[in-house]
């Protein structure tokens, strides 16, 4: 008998139908995120991808044709939900609504209204559903990032008012093992932050509560660009939330800045900080703060 032989695409679409069937089956089962009070599904569908277009930056034309200058092609198992929303709303309301359901999740991308660029190109090129096309103005888009282990669950959401007239959120949910962020992206997350007195630094800590290696070891890449007087004056902050009482999440603290204290540059000083500060959303994950202290 002559064996049976499979072809590599063929053997790569396998493996990801197995992937889907072994450890996401659960995740879509769930019903899509509701992305306002009162929204009706008018289209669902789960689907196998291969080269599902994430865009995380804001569009260009270049000689006609229109990208992102920040793009991803990601495969894994899609679960897309069109909502048909209450005639009347507002995007300042809708999207308040959808910040709010993705609390606790991290942003990598949003943008509003003529930021987002050509509705026809998001609804069309994108998401190839026409129903999507509205008027430049009247839409936004925000994507989302939570990881579980090495599989990420991405959520775009794309708004579209369309004046009024049936207006429509698309909700994607994509889970892969494809890197959706690259090590330039996250150095940038922190330049990008550390370019201000205060805040929080993204990825340091997984949702499991342990140390991300690959996250401290972007950071200090960054910490290394910084000069001396501004390391002398950074101080980051370790908080926990999980614990019912302070000294728990004091000990949590204390564990995860032991942990961390070798791997970052030693000019820069770790405090154990709890609870004391207010967490940065509603997951009760352990979080990491920064304040660059006054200089003279």
């Amino acid at each position: 008998m002559t064996p049976l032989m499979i072809s590599p695409v063929s053997r790569r679409f396998v493996f990801y139908v197995c992937l889907s069937l072994l450890l996401l089956s659960g995740a879509m089962s769930a019903r899509a995120l509701t992305p306002f009070p009162g929204a009706a599904v008018d289209e669902e569908q789960s689907m196998q991808v291969m080269r599902y277009r994430l865009i995380l930056s804001e569009l260009t034309n270049r000689q006609g044709t229109i990208s992102g200058d920040d793009e991803r092609l990601l495969s894994g198992q899609l679960k897309r939900t069109v909502w048909q929303l209450p005639s009347g709303v507002g995007l300042t309301e809708v999207m308040d609504s959808v910040r709010e359901a993705l609390q606790g999740q991290r942003i990598l991308y949003q943008c509003r209204a003529i930021d987002c660029g050509s509705s026809n190109f998001w609804a069309n090129t994108v998401f190839e559903n026409p129903r999507l096309v509205s008027r430049d103005k009247e839409q936004a888009s925000v994507v989302s990032l939570v990881r579980d282990g090495e599989v990420n669950q991405v959520t775009v959401v794309y708004i579209s008012l369309r004046g009024g007239r049936q207006p429509r959120v698309l909700v994607d949910e994509l889970t892969t093992r494809d890197a959706v962020t690259d090590s330039a992206a996250a150095a940038a997350e922190y330049e990008a932050a550390l370019a201000h007195s205060s805040g929080w630094l993204p990825e340091l800590i997984t949702p499991d509560g342990e140390l991300n290696s690959d996250s401290l070891q972007q950071l200090n890449q960054v910490l290394g660009s910084l000069s001396a007087g501004t390391l002398d004056r950074l101080h980051i902050i370790v908080n926990c939330y999980r614990g019912t009482r302070m000294d728990e999440t004091i000990g949590c603290s204390d564990g995860l800045v032991s942990q961390m204290r070798p791997l970052i540059d030693s000019r820069v000083v770790l405090h154990s900080g709890g609870a004391l500060t207010t967490a940065p959303d509603k997951s009760a994950q352990a979080a990491v703060r920064f304040v660059l202290w006054p200089g003279r």
